[in-house]
């Protein structure tokens, strides 16, 4: 997520292709580095669950810094094809969860 990031605001600011490759290529691997030097590397004695749960928080993070860059909260996308509902005398049930089923 964050290389696709970086290669977003390279690809803002530079037209050529080798320039948006070291640019997401510099900046995952500078990114990864730091990560396991000081975190992960502490971890390699003890259960590999505190490795897994270590990484997933870290995602759970840049999840949150990337969303809070990139959209401001409550910014909802509104599509006509999933917007409404059907009436099913039982229960309204709106149009976009017909479509996870059918997509299920």
């Amino acid at each position: 997520m964050l290389g696709a990031f970086a290669a977003y605001v390279a690809c803002n600011s530079s037209a050529e292709l080798l320039v948006r490759a070291r640019a997401r290529a510099a900046g995952g691997g500078t990114l990864g580095i730091a990560i396991e030097r000081l975190f992960l590397r502490h971890l390699y004695r003890l259960d590999p669950l505190y490795g897994l749960l270590l990484t997933f928080g870290i995602a759970l993070i840049a999840e949150g810094i990337m969303r809070g860059l990139s959209a401001p909260p409550g910014n909802l996308i509104r599509y006509r094809y999933i917007a409404g509902g059907f009436n099913l005398g039982f229960m309204v049930l709106p149009i976009y969860r017909a479509w996870v089923v059918l997509a299920s």
